[in-house]
C-alpha cells in the first residue's frame, strides 16, 4: 500500500500567511510608487498651466475669467472663460476701480480652469478638474481706468511724474489691465485660520485636488480651505496619516514674477 502524502490545514494556513505576507509587502511599494507617478505628473502639468497663463498675460493684457460653469449634478464645464458682456469683469457687478480700497483690492473669482482658452487639458493625473481662481484686478478688461495703480502711487501733479505707477493719462492708448505695482488679492497660508500669509499680493492660484478629489470639500479644515471660494488657500506638504491628511497640489506665480514677464516681453514698461 502506497503511502499518501499532504499538507495540513495548518501548513496550508501558514503558507498562506507567508504569501500575504509577501503580498503585501509587494503592494505597498508599488502603490506608494503609483501616487509618486501621480503626483509627478500633476505637478508637470501644473509647471505647463503656469506658462500657458503667463502667455495669456502676454497676449491679451490680462489673465482669463475662470470657467464659472457648473461641475455637479450634471457637468456643465465647456473650457472657457465666464466674461459676459457688457462689463467683462468674470461676471462680477463691479471691476476694479482706480485706487481701489483694500476690500477691492482683494476681490478674487473662483471655477475652473478655462482649459480651451489656454490649449492645455482640464484634468490632473486623478481624474479632477483643475480649480483655478483669479483676482479681479487682473482679470478685468482693459479700458481708460487701467491699469489700476496700486494702493496709492498716483500722482495729479501737473506734469505727472515719470514711472509705470502713474496715472493712464487720456492721450495714450490703453494698457494692460495691471500694473507691475498691481496688488493681488489671493495669499497662501500654512494652515487654516492661521493669522499671518507666508505668500500673499498673489494674482493667480490654480489647486489640484489631489487623490482625495471631491472628498476633499468636506474633508479636512485646510482641505476646506482651498475649496471655498474666497481668497485664502493652505499649503501644506502631503500627509497621509489618518486624520492630518492633506494632498493638494497648489501652483501660483508671484505678482512680481508675472510683471517681470511682461516687461521682459515688451508688454509693460
Amino acid at each position: 500500500m502506497v503511502k499518501q502524502y499532504g499538507f495540513s490545514l495548518i501548513e496550508l494556513a501558514v503558507v498562506m500567511m507567508i504569501l500575504g505576507l509577501l503580498l503585501g509587502g509587494l503592494l505597498g511599494p508599488l502603490s506608494n510608487r503609483t501616487q509618486l507617478q501621480r503626483l509627478q505628473e500633476t505637478e508637470s502639468d501644473l509647471a505647463l498651466i503656469k506658462q500657458a497663463l503667463i502667455s495669456y498675460a502676454i497676449r491679451h493684457g490680462r489673465l482669463p475669467c475662470p470657467d464659472t460653469n457648473a461641475e455637479t449634478p450634471i457637468d456643465l464645464r465647456d473650457g472657457l472663460e465666464n466674461n459676459p458682456l457688457p462689463g467683462l469683469r468674470c461676471g462680477q457687478a463691479n471691476g476694479i476701480v482706480a485706487s481701489p480700497n483694500l476690500v477691492e483690492q482683494r476681490k478674487v473669482v473662483t471655477g475652473f480652469l478655462p482649459y480651451k482658452d489656454l490649449g492645455i487639458g482640464q484634468y490632473d493625473s486623478y481624474g479632477n478638474a483643475y480649480i483655478y481662481t483669479v483676482s479681479l484686478s487682473y482679470a478685468d478688461m482693459p479700458s481708460s481706468l487701467d491699469p489700476t495703480p496700486f494702493p496709492e502711487l498716483t500722482s495729479t501733479s501737473n506734469p505727472p511724474p515719470s514711472g509705470a505707477c502713474e496715472l493712464p493719462r487720456a492721450d495714450l492708448a490703453p494698457r494692460p489691465s495691471f500694473s507691475i505695482c498691481s496688488k493681488g488679492g489671493i495669499r497662501v497660508l500654512s494652515a487654516a485660520g492661521a493669522p499671518t500669509p507666508i505668500y500673499d499680493d498673489l494674482p493667480f492660484m490654480v489647486l489640484s485636488r489631489g487623490a482625495s478629489g471631491i472628498a476633499a470639500i468636506s474633508g479636512l479644515a485646510d482641505q476646506q480651505e482651498n475649496t471655498d471660494g474666497d481668497r485664502s488657500f493652505v499649503q501644506r506638504y502631503i500627509n497621509t496619516s489618518p486624520g492630518n491628511e492633506f494632498d493638494d497640489v497648489l501652483m501660483w506665480v508671484p505678482a512680481p514674477v508675472l510683471g517681470l514677464h511682461l516687461i521682459q516681453a515688451g508688454v509693460l514698461p
